[in-house]
């Protein structure tokens, strides 16, 4: 689960997890109760902010959600089993233009920009507990990806199949 609450204490954004880590009843899916597909976000000073949850950035296409609302932060607190020992999904900065921060608790907290650097990066193997602190960019970028999702991907499938398919005919004759 992941509360956003406003200056006043009162609750912005309730996102619960959807992706849940587990098969039938066993794992996550016991104890929680899988959130709707839907990538949440708020405006406020700081520009939109988007929340989700841990595995659910491991997901193109649920990430883009926040890229098409025009998110500049997106925020993913982890547990992260097994222990990271690297960022992970930060790729999905670069896709969809936004600034992340996924601090963690078993493995590698880290903030990257829209276009995938690390700006800090913290591991609980190495010191323990502690607090990360890092200016971040507050407006994020638009980006091709967010915006018209895979088509140059599968554009680019076509036009080799076209050239495998053109190289085997002349090759016959």
């Amino acid at each position: 689960m992941h509360l956003l609450l406003d200056d006043q204490g009162d609750i912005r954004i309730h996102y619960d997890k959807r992706f849940l880590w587990g098969w039938g009843s066993a794992g996550e899916p016991l104890v929680f109760n899988k959130g709707a597909e839907i990538v949440q976000s708020i405006e406020n000073p700081y520009g939109r902010i988007a929340v989700s949850v841990c595995r659910d950035m491991t997901f193109p296409a649920f990430a883009r959600q926040a890229g098409l609302a025009g998110a500049d932060i997106m925020l993913v607190p982890s547990y992260d089993f097994p222990k990271s020992t690297g960022p992970s999904d930060n790729e999905r900065t670069i896709e969809n233009g936004f600034t992340m921060i996924r601090p963690t608790n078993n493995g590698v907290s880290f903030a990257a920009d829209p276009y995938g650097r690390i700006l800090a990066r913290m591991d609980s193997a190495h010191g323990g507990t502690g607090i990360m602190f890092v200016d971040v960019l507050t407006i994020g970028v638009d980006t091709l990806y967010s915006r018209w999702g895979d088509w140059f991907g599968w554009l680019n499938v076509v036009l080799l199949a076209g050239l495998i398919g053109t190289a085997l005919l002349r090759r016959r004759s």
